[in-house]
């Protein structure tokens, strides 16, 4: 079985006496809503993989607010714009700022290894007549000079 890089509940049940459970992988974040007698025992796994987050929100908890953490993906935040009680979110009591601190950080940098492990997109080959022609717009631009043009048209046409 895969091992957890972090896997605890919180301690802060919304509104609706709903709680959850977060477990971070090495390539994604579960979170588990573990119903109440209030919910009718409502519960419910959501995966969210790091290659389909476009980013992580933390905020610290105070006093009086629960912190939380936030995943951002690209057709949701998950959720009716409570924070507290989105289903991409885990909320957290201040005494766990410095732990969900580095929760974040390591979501962040999960999310920026795989955004970035994707590749870059490789244009298709352009044909010899449309690589000349961008040639020729750098010379006429007079970015290149009439020589090189020359050159790169003779190679382009096998000359």
């Amino acid at each position: 079985m895969e091992k957890a890089i972090f896997e605890f509940d919180n301690d802060v049940a919304s509104t609706s006496g709903m709680r959850k459970h977060i477990t971070v992988y090495e390539d994604r974040i579960q979170l588990k809503a573990i119903g109440s007698a209030f919910t009718n025992g409502l519960e419910g796994t959501k995966t969210i993989y790091y290659a389909d987050c476009t980013g992580v929100q933390y905020r610290a908890g105070s006093a009086f607010l629960a912190g939380y953490i936030q995943l951002e993906t690209a057709t949701a935040y998950g959720g009716g714009g409570n924070v507290y009680t989105s289903e991409n979110s885990f909320a957290f009591r201040k005494p766990q700022n410095d732990l969900m601190s580095k929760v974040s950080k390591y979501i962040d940098e999960q999310i920026r290894k795989f955004k970035g492990s994707r590749g870059t997109t490789v244009n298709a080959a352009l044909s010899p007549a449309e690589e000349l022609k961008k040639f020729k717009e750098l010379l006429d631009a007079g970015i290149i000079t009439q020589a090189e043009f020359d050159a790169k048209k003779k190679q382009l046409l096998g000359l």
